[in-house]
């Protein structure tokens, strides 16, 4: 409800909303200028971002002082992974552990880069068709050690690694190898009964590199899961040696037939028997326990 106001002037009661008084004649509808109240707060223009100060990018320190990453960190990076595969695998105490991985880095660096320039020689680059099998066959003989001094870390191991399972990293990097070396033996094989001998031959000796490799993967991690039971994995052992002997045995009837290509073809045949026997070996030694 609005209130009545008063003349100003004569004081009579006027109705709300009038212009004038009806008595005296005063006029009150003049509104009053308007004052800015002191209390307003006055709106400031936002200040300008602030620029980041120039300053030099980080740098990371490495085993020779500051600088980019140098080789001081890959160093440090792979000390670390080593350290943790000794963990995982119970070999902190043997010293020799070192030994096998930089055999089996410097089998797999020869043999590759042995390899892929026997592979990639012209026709008439006899020399290289004569010096880089014996490379291979160098690189052969570093991880065949390597795989002799992990049987002697074997014995070494205070203790035995977690049990692994079906999904294990080093029961699927064990495969991968072993996958790899037959891989290249039927290749070896594939090119061998092609009458193409210097392939088949790089081939083969490539395979052994990795079945030597995979051998000694397995002794080392002991990566055959317990869910596959002791004579299940052991029935797969034997199986994979009968299929050895097997191709053993067509290696030998075509290594002494009279044609060439079949010559060679039988070759890698026995070169696949070999790598086959390597593996199976490292897949027995690796289902084994350790002794505490």
């Amino acid at each position: 409800m609005t209130t009545p106001v008063n003349c100003p002037n004569c004081g009579s009661q006027l109705p709300p909303g009038a212009p004038q008084c009806a008595r005296c004649g005063e006029r009150f509808d003049v509104e009053p200028e308007p004052t800015v109240a002191a209390s307003t707060p006055v709106e400031q223009a936002p200040l300008p971002p602030k620029l980041p100060s120039a300053m030099p990018s980080p740098r990371v320190t490495g085993a020779t002082g500051t600088g980019p990453a140098s080789s001081g960190d890959i160093g440090e990076a792979l000390k670390r992974y080593l350290s943790e595969l000794r963990e995982r695998w119970g070999l902190e105490a043997t010293p020799f552990f070192i030994g096998v991985i930089g055999l089996l880095a410097a089998a797999f660096v020869i043999g590759t880069l042995a390899h892929i320039i026997l592979m990639t020689a012209g026709a008439t680059d006899v020399k290289k068709h004569l010096d880089y099998p014996v490379w291979l066959t160098t690189a052969g003989a570093l991880s065949f050690g390597a795989l002799v001094i992990a049987v002697l870390v074997r014995h070494e191991a205070q203790r035995t690694p977690p049990p692994p399972d079906m999904q294990s990293i080093d029961f699927r990097v064990g495969l991968a190898i072993g996958a790899l070396a037959l891989l290249f033996s039927v290749v070896a094989v594939v090119t061998g009964l092609g009458g193409h001998a210097d392939t088949a031959q790089s081939w083969a000796r490539y395979s052994s590199i990795f079945a030597f490799g995979g051998a000694t993967w397995f002794v080392l991690s002991q990566p055959v899961p317990p869910m596959i039971g002791t004579m299940k994995a052991t029935s797969i052992g034997v199986g994979v040696a009968g299929a050895a002997l097997a191709i053993l045995v067509i290696g030998q009837i075509q290594g002494l037939s009279d044609s060439l290509d079949s010559y060679i073809g039988g070759l890698a045949w026995q070169a696949m028997a070999i790598s086959i026997i390597v593996l199976d070996l490292g897949w027995f030694l690796g289902m084994q326990p350790r002794r505490p």
